[in-house]
């Protein structure tokens, strides 16, 4: 029975065979990443509820940049131990997704020397994060006879 809803989706599907797994693996990361941004609300807010549309504050903002780089950099770093190729890049897309929050929203109010340093902070972010996909993601397989990657093998 299983198999028959599995085939059904897989054939309305707009691009062919998408594997039912990764969809689901997928969603999963997403709804991970709105629960942090929720439980960042109810944090902040004052009242009993939460409340996800407040006025902006600076601490609030501050936490869910920094949530979100944890996130994307722990994805990162789970994608180069399980070889995933799509999870490296979805941590690359919530990478890119934090440093335009960062760039457009966050620094827009900031002023003087706290905009030097938060400046100062992204590159230095941004630069770790940078080598560590040429150090591990982006690496070729070494020849274990010769050392050199195995592109470079003559043949």
């Amino acid at each position: 029975m299983e198999a028959k809803y599995r085939r059904r989706f897989e054939e309305l599907t707009p691009l062919g065979r998408i594997p039912l797994a990764g969809v689901i693996y997928y969603a999963g990361l997403l709804l991970v990443f709105v629960l942090i941004n929720v439980e960042i609300a109810d944090a902040f807010s004052v009242g009993r509820h939460t409340e996800l549309w407040q006025e902006r504050s600076y601490a609030r903002d501050l936490t869910r940049s920094l949530s979100w780089v944890i996130y994307a950099l722990t994805l990162l770093v789970l994608g180069m131990r399980q070889s995933g190729r799509g999870q490296r890049f979805f941590s690359l897309g919530l990478m890119l997704l934090t440093v335009g929050k960062v760039f457009l929203y966050d620094l827009s109010k900031v002023g003087g020397i706290y905009r030097a340093l938060s400046f100062l902070g992204l590159a230095v972010s941004l630069f770790v994060v940078s080598l560590l996909y040429q150090r591990l993601a982006f690496r070729t397989a070494k020849d274990p006879k010769q050392g050199a990657p195995a592109s470079e093998k003559p043949q």
